[in-house]
């Protein structure tokens, strides 16, 4: 079989005879560059890469310090057993954040006991709540229905926010409290009891 031979023209001659003019010291130069010029674009890729995880973990740090700053207005329902006297409930709606709230409006839906429901929560609206302060409403020791609240307020540099809570007025109906003999008991004893216990627990809230 025949094959024809190739033959270079000018410009093909020009380039093998530089080619083969290359020495072993160009070709170290010419690695050095291919390698300098990856190692470049490797450090360029990983500085881009440090840079997008060191953004991400700063804004993720904000959000933490904000979550942990902001306040948290929460509304629930709470028992007071005198232990002498009578069960008591309270509706309460507590700031538990660390900055103070300014609670826009309250609104409900279902219906609240007897006393509550004619006054029907009209006065919460446009006021402050402090870090740890919290407002209450006295709920019929009788009242069982689950509520659902919705809360809508801000930060003092307005950042707004929106909470929604069931809140279960019969939670603890089926709870057994210790109850003491008043029969057995000085007069006014069960009073000031009664008043202690109270003051407890409305420091826990």
């Amino acid at each position: 079989m025949y094959f024809p031979s190739l033959k270079c023209n000018n410009h093909c001659k020009k380039g093998c005879e530089n080619m083969n003019q290359l020495t072993i010291s160009n070709w170290i130069e010419i690695i050095s560059i291919i390698a300098s010029l990856t190692v470049s674009f490797a450090s360029i890729w990983i500085a881009l890469k440090s840079f997008s995880r060191a953004e991400k973990s700063a804004k993720a740090l904000e959000v933490s310090n904000f979550n942990a700053e902001r306040p948290y207005v929460t509304i629930y329902s709470t028992g007071l057993n005198t232990g002498v006297m009578s069960f008591h409930k309270f509706l309460i709606i507590k700031n538990f954040g660390k900055s103070a709230a300014k609670v826009k409006l309250i609104t409900y839906t279902g219906e609240l006991d007897t006393n509550n429901q004619s006054r029907n929560l009209t006065s919460l609206h446009d006021f402050v709540l402090a870090p740890g302060m919290s407002v209450r409403s006295n709920i019929d020791a009788a009242f069982e229905n689950t509520v659902k609240f919705h809360v809508d307020y801000s930060d003092l540099q307005g950042n707004a926010f929106s909470e929604t809570f069931n809140v279960n007025f019969g939670f603890g109906n089926t709870l057994v409290y210790a109850e003491a003999s008043k029969g057995d008991m000085p007069k006014g004893y069960n009073e000031l009891i009664a008043a202690l216990h109270i003051i407890a627990q409305q420091l826990q809230d």
